[in-house]
């Protein structure tokens, strides 16, 4: 992986869609508190853990990451919800 051009991608697309609470995206939709950028592979060894790439607006490890990686492995991204707190749930997007 050219973790040059995922950093420069990275950047790019945070400074867009990453805001603080009272900004929007140019769209007018509210933008997105935080975003995180995780380098996970569904078919590495379980004992690895996932690295947390890129992170905007968050701070977390991937200790932290555990319970979102579970959800992830159940691999129900269109179909379940993963919630954070009280009103604030995930949006997913994947790319290969």
């Amino acid at each position: 992986m050219d973790w040059g051009f995922v950093g420069k991608a990275w950047e790019k697309w945070a400074s867009f869609n990453v805001a603080s609470s009272s900004s929007s995206s140019s769209s007018g939709e509210a933008a997105l508190k935080g975003a995180i950028l995780i380098n996970y592979d569904p078919t590495g060894p379980s004992r690895l853990l996932s690295i947390i790439a890129e992170q905007e607006g968050i701070k977390a490890n991937p200790i932290q990451m555990n319970h979102l990686l579970d959800f992830i492995k159940r691999d129900k991204l269109t179909t379940q919800t993963f919630t954070i707190a009280h009103n604030q749930c995930m949006y997913c997007k994947t790319k290969q």
